[in-house]
C-alpha cells in the first residue's frame, strides 16, 4: 500500500493506493476554490493512469464549497466514463447535509465506510 500527501495552507490530501487500480484519498481542511485545482488534477491524473476505483474520504474536511462539489462531480463522471467506481466516504453531518440539499445524494455514492478496505473510518 503506497502513500502520498499533498498539502496547501488549509488543505491536505493523502493518497493511499490499496491495489494498482484502487485509490483512497483522505481529505483534510477546506475543499474550496483555492484547493480544488491541486485536488482535482492529482485525482484526475490517478484516473488517467488506470485507477478504476476511487474513494474520496471527506471525514477530515472542514468545508466543501460549490467548486469542491463540482470537482467531485467531474471525478465521478471521469470514472463512470471508464467503467470505474467513485465513492465519497463521509459521516460529517454538515457535509452530508450539503449533499442532501444539493441533491447530490442521488448522483454520488455517499458511504460511511471505506469501500476499499471495509474498515470503519473515524467520524
Amino acid at each position: 500500500m503506497a502513500k502520498r500527501t499533498l498539502t496547501a495552507s488549509s488543505f491536505s490530501m493523502t493518497l493511499v493506493r490499496h491495489t494498482p487500480n484502487a485509490v483512497h484519498a483522505l481529505v483534510a481542511g477546506d475543499l474550496d476554490i483555492a484547493s480544488v485545482p491541486a485536488f482535482e488534477s492529482t485525482l484526475l491524473a490517478c484516473v488517467e493512469s488506470d485507477t478504476q476505483h476511487l474513494a474520496v474520504d471527506l471525514n477530515g474536511a472542514t468545508m466543501v464549497d460549490s467548486t469542491g462539489l463540482t470537482s467531485l462531480l467531474r471525478l465521478h463522471r471521469a470514472l463512470q466514463e471508464r467503467g470505474g467506481t467513485f465513492q465519497v466516504v463521509c459521516v460529517n453531518p454538515r457535509i452530508v447535509k450539503l449533499f442532501t440539499i444539493t441533491g447530490l445524494v442521488r448522483v454520488l455514492s455517499i458511504v460511511a465506510i471505506n469501500p476499499l478496505d471495509d474498515t470503519p473510518l473515524a467520524s
